[in-house]
């Protein structure tokens, strides 16, 4: 039988529910960045939730979890994790908005879906608002685990991009299988990046996914405009890469 969806009540979702967890705060912006994914491989899709404004601008993300049987999110115990959450690899500053931009997809192979979450405003390497992915990784039945996580810059990709002052690496971010191995990879921009002198001119990076490690930088490659578009020159403030 094939549900109408309007026999559904519409859910309406903000912190200090129980469903969610927390306490609404003025500037938290939850919903700033939202993905989609089966993140503990149930029958039904779960939603993750950015709260890139919460204590100061640090961040956080929440994740809804549907219910095998039950209709909508929210039918078992929400998870928030931020950079402080037990196993999480850095960790919390004013300002780092994680959460700001999310991807979900299956970097890893095994059917989970993972989340790339982006802290554009991270500091690196005595880098201010260099920007840096955090990526936590599902594991079937258990959902998304903090302790299982990656925490990328743009140096750490590898790629030929290099961490700079106010790069927002991790503005933007998109999931996919661009290589056609039924794993997926992750594009991550860095609209802020200068290149070849061209100030703010914008460069993507993208992490491939492996079956034994999940986003590796092997093979990992790094472009600008130059490089995509036949004849396509650099410009002063493109910021190529603000949208994936």
């Amino acid at each position: 039988v094939t549900a109408n969806l309007l026999d559904f009540e519409p859910q309406r979702f903000y912190q200090g529910l129980a469903e969610v967890g927390g306490a609404a705060e003025s500037g938290d912006r939850l919903g700033a960045a939202l993905a989609v994914g089966n993140f503990d491989d149930n029958s039904g899709t779960d939603l993750a939730v950015g709260i890139p404004g919460e204590d100061a601008a640090r961040g956080a993300v929440v994740t809804l979890y549907s219910a095998s049987g039950c209709p909508g999110l929210g039918f078992m115990v929400p998870v928030e994790f931020d950079q402080d959450s037990f196993g999480m690899l850095d960790e919390r500053e004013d300002g780092d908005a994680f959460g700001s931009e999310l991807a979900a997809g299956d970097f890893a192979g095994d059917v989970a879906d993972d989340l790339a979450i982006g802290v554009f405003g991270e500091d690196v390497e005595g880098q201010a608002e260099a920007g840096a992915v955090q990526v936590v990784y599902g594991l079937p039945t258990s959902g998304l685990i903090p302790q299982n996580n990656q925490f990328w810059t743009e140096t750490l990709a590898d790629a030929g991009g290099f961490t700079e002052e106010g790069d927002h690496f991790g503005e933007a971010l998109a999931a996919g299988d661009l290589d056609g191995d039924f794993i997926d990879e992750l594009a991550i921009g860095a609209p802020a990046e200068d290149v070849s002198f061209h100030p703010d001119a914008g460069a993507v990076t993208v992490l491939r996914g492996t079956s034994a490690l999940g986003l590796t930088n092997n093979n990992s490659t790094h472009f600008d405009q130059s490089g995509v578009v036949d004849g396509e020159t650099l410009g002063d403030f493109d910021n190529f890469g603000y949208s994936l």
